[in-house]
């Protein structure tokens, strides 16, 4: 094979690859974006119904937050995005609702937030490797009979 050839090739399998990648990164923020727009509903409402009481701020601070973030995790891996993105998306999600609604504090439970995504990301990979491996598995049983 010539070396233009070769050259060409590669650039694009390059530009292919930065467009996947675009692609994915725009899905993760895209993705990032809604959670960060149901959670400021959620967290606007919950100050209009109960404006003076800690208790349903700290239930969203301590359960529904990181269970949206995990679910974010889980989003992310069924479609196959980069680690990388999700772990960026998340942080961003979660400082924009600490700026608007919590004090400098809230700060620390950031990387919580982050691990819960992570820990999505992971189950979601491994749920589908378990279901691709039974599925091959299925296939190969239905070949011998």
């Amino acid at each position: 094979m010539s070396r233009h050839l070769v050259i060409a090739r590669q650039q694009r399998d390059t530009h292919t690859s930065m467009k996947a990648t675009g692609i994915a990164l725009a899905a993760a923020l895209g993705m990032g974006l809604a959670a960060l727009m149901a959670l400021l509903i959620v967290t606007s409402l919950l100050h209009r119904l109960a404006p003076l009481e800690l208790g349903p701020f700290l239930l969203l601070l301590f359960l529904v937050y990181p269970a949206v973030a995990f679910l974010l995790g889980v989003a992310a891996g069924q479609l196959a995005a980069r680690p990388w993105m999700v772990l960026l998306v998340t942080p961003l999600v979660f400082l924009v609702i600490v700026a608007v609604w919590y004090n400098e504090t809230a700060l620390v439970y950031i990387p919580a937030y982050t691990l819960a995504s992570a820990m999505g990301l992971v189950a979601s990979r491994l749920l589908r490797r378990l279901l691709r491996q039974a599925g091959r598995q299925e296939g190969g049983s239905r070949g011998v009979s």
